[in-house]
């Protein structure tokens, strides 16, 4: 039996089914946009600019976000304060968790970025410059485990970066801040970043933190107070360049400085707390020493110390190890307080270092307390004065000679 179908006929005309593209970006973004005045965050998130932003308003913030799992992409764009304000470029929730990237945040009479006590966010590809005129503002602090990539920090008039602990900076510039450059917590890692021109120390790390192949230049170069690098308790500086600044690199206790270089700074290149270590490091042309200890059980080892203005190398403590380094031209102005090596007190080693001209004395050993120091197996040449005759009693020291007559094994050669 056949069963009718009904009829074939279409109802009508096909409808379009294209959509545009407006239609298609709207379903698309999941994201919210933002284009105009302050912004209040209240929902966890993805945002992003459409356009430049700027607050005329005295006390208006730029975005503001108070709960965490924010993401907020600049996406090129300028967040910008005027003249007169006083608010905050972007201010993050105490529970953290914000990733911010890409775009410029200038002009804020506060901080560019607030978030002290803000954990675990990500700053990306931001130019944060000329924020803080209200008084004295960083001009990025996050708080503990955060990472900050590739941003560039500028003329704010506190801190440049400031990270609680745990935290990385990567690839960053921090320059002609009002305070140090990059600040980081302990056990934070701070690498491949510049700190130039700023207002204190260029780089301050905290207890534990390390600093890998970074340039510290031009900071604060008038006060003895501030430094290139000041490291933290147990903190590492590798493969660093400390020029220009008041002192090179200065270290807290059981730091180690290696494969660092230390040039042009006004009081001094490097200078090592209690149990520290400088090792195949250069130090030279420096206003005061090269390399001085102020802490007892510190190491100089392998390292270049020349035509500093004072000591090549000073030790002002006990029990410290100056092995294997190569002491030139210091002392120029021939000083006769100063030397290649001097030695301020008790229970020092010094071993194997060649010592050369124009460091009036080689090796000088001076203080009342400069007793029962180890002095062996070191040259010098062209000093001014006999070597041994800077050396009181009270040490032991290598005879002096020349090689081809020496006959101990821990005799001390000059030329």
């Amino acid at each position: 039996m056949l069963l009718g179908q009904g009829s074939l006929t279409p109802p009508g005309a096909p409808a379009g089914t294209m959509r545009t593209l407006d239609q298609l970006d709207a379903k698309l973004e999941p994201r919210v946009p933002i284009s105009s005045g302050t912004t209040f965050i209240s929902q966890p998130g993805s945002y992003y600019l459409t356009t430049n932003v700027s607050i005329g308003v005295a006390s208006g913030n730029g975005i503001l976000i108070s709960v965490p799992d924010v993401t907020i992409d600049l996406n090129g764009f300028t967040l910008a304060g005027t003249a007169a304000n006083t608010g905050e470029g972007i201010g993050l929730p105490a529970a953290g968790n914000v990733t911010i990237r890409n775009g410029t945040i200038t002009g804020w009479g506060n901080e560019g970025i607030n978030g002290s006590s803000a954990p675990r966010c990500v700053i990306e590809d931001v130019l944060v410059f000329g924020n803080g005129r209200s008084g004295s503002h960083d001009g990025i602090g996050v708080g503990n485990d955060a990472r900050i990539v590739r941003c560039t920090v500028v003329s704010n008039t506190s801190i440049g970066i400031v990270t609680g602990m745990r935290s990385e900076v990567i690839q960053c510039i921090a320059s002609t801040n009002g305070g140090p450059g990059i600040q980081v917590g302990e056990q934070s890692v701070v690498k491949d970043c510049v700190a130039a021109n700023n207002a204190a120390s260029g780089f301050v790390l905290g207890p534990g933190a390390n600093a890998e192949n970074c340039i510290a230049v031009s900071n604060l170069n008038t006060t003895t107070g501030f430094s290139g690098f000041v490291v933290g308790n147990g903190g590492r500086v590798v493969g660093c360049v400390a020029n220009y600044n008041a002192v090179g690199i200065s270290t807290g206790l059981a730091c180690k400085v290696i494969d660092s270089t230390a040039v042009s700074n006004k009081f001094g290149g490097i200078i090592l707390a209690a149990d520290s270590s400088a090792i195949d490091c250069v130090a030279t042309q420096n206003g005061s020493q090269g390399i001085s200890t102020t802490g007892d059980g510190a190491l100089v080892s392998g390292c270049s110390s020349s035509d500093n203005a004072q000591d090549g190398i000073f030790v002002n403590s006990f029990n410290c190890m100056i092995v294997g380094n190569l002491v030139t031209g210091n002392n120029a102005a021939g000083t006769g307080t100063f030397g290649g090596i001097r030695i301020l007190d008790a229970g020092n080693r010094v071993e194997r270092n060649h010592i050369g001209y124009p460091a009036n004395f080689g090796v000088i050993v001076t203080g009342v307390t400069a007793t029962n120091n180890v002095i062996i197996c070191n040259t010098t040449f062209g000093n001014t004065n006999n070597v041994h005759n800077s050396i009181p009693a009270g040490n032991d020291v290598g005879p002096w000679s020349k090689a081809a007559t020496a006959t101990s094994p821990f005799a001390n050669i000059f030329n």
